[in-house]
């Protein structure tokens, strides 16, 4: 079930985090059609010897950013990044820049970004986004979620 009513245009916290997702989306969609069209693409292996590629990197390291100038900070533990401090968090955005990243590689356009807020034991808010069908799926804690639609820029 989706909520009708529309949480997005009445927080202004909110309004930053679907900009950011979306240009996000964009960066994502982009590399995405770098990597089918069979241009120069980058893909290494983490240590568990998983495929990380430069369109993880790209998306991980811009909402990395972006996330870091907004009011309230929270810090970010990313599956592209190191985070040493987690265990003194006590609120922080959980990330994973591209959820799918094997689905991205055999060129199925069936891949997220997976962005949530987590507060103490609890995720307060997530935020599924589907880069090709420019869509985002968000989640509070204790409501319906809601389904928001990008208005494309392709």
């Amino acid at each position: 079930m989706f909520v009708i009513s529309d949480p997005v245009s009445h927080n202004p916290l909110l309004l930053k985090i679907l900009d950011i997702l979306a240009h996000a989306s964009e960066i994502l969609v982009q590399e995405f059609d770098t990597y089918a069209s069979g241009k120069v693409f980058k893909i290494d292996r983490k240590e568990d010897t998983s495929p990380v590629t430069q369109a993880d990197l790209r998306v991980n390291q811009y909402i990395t950013e972006e996330l870091a100038k907004l009011e309230p900070f929270y810090p970010v533990l990313s599956e592209e990044s190191e985070s040493v401090q987690r265990s003194e968090w006590k609120s922080f955005w959980m990330l994973d820049p591209l959820d799918g990243t094997k689905e991205f590689l055999h060129k199925r356009p069936e891949f997220t970004i997976n962005l949530s807020l987590v507060c103490g034991d609890k995720t307060n808010f997530s935020a599924l986004v589907v880069p090709c069908k420019g869509v985002v799926y968000l989640g509070y804690l204790d409501q319906h979620p809601y389904k928001y639609e990008f208005q494309s820029k392709r």
